[in-house]
This record gives C-alpha cells, structure tokens and sequence, in this order.
C-alpha cells in the first residue's frame, strides 16, 4: 500500500563472553555503518540459556560498520560472569 513501508531485520549474536568490568564485543551482522542498530546484553548460563542475573550488565556504545557491530559495556559485579551480546539490524526496504 502506497505510503507503507517494510521493515528488513538481521540479527547477530556474540560468542559468550566471560568477564567483569568493561567489555568491548565485536558481533557479525549484515550492516553498513549508516543502517540501524540496536544491542542487547543478557547473562548465560553454562549451557548459553539466558537468565536474569543478579549482576547489573548495561550496554554503553554501538557502532555499526560494514559487516559487524563494535559494541562496548559494563558488567558490574565482583567476579567473573558469563555473557551473550545481540545486535539487530533494522532497516527499511
């Protein structure tokens, strides 16, 4: 319908991650650095299944580049947990 636009979506996923502090995760995504990007961070357990934590995880920065996604954040807990960041492309077609 005229005036109506489609929405193109791609996701990317880290591989886990182990840390504390400042992180910085590079995510594979089909992108150019002018499209859209959004990020998430979730703590896994050992088999990778997300579940809420009781460490506060945040994203800080994300960059869309050609192909992939810098993505910088902060893991605030005492000791080392693990990690999965995701990153989802959203465009218009």
């Amino acid at each position: 319908q005229q005036g109506e636009s489609l929405m193109a979506v791609a996701i990317g996923q880290s591989a886990p991650i182990t840390g504390r502090g400042g992180f910085d995760a590079i995510v594979a995504l089909d992108c150019h650095p002018t499209d859209v990007v959004i990020a998430s961070v979730t703590e896994i357990d050992a088999n990778n299944a997300p579940f809420l934590g009781l460490a506060p995880v945040r994203i800080d920065n994300v960059v869309p580049l050609l192909g992939k996604v810098h993505v910088r954040g902060f893991i605030d807990y005492p000791s080392n947990i693990r990690i999965r960041v995701s990153a989802v492309r959203a465009g218009l077609t």
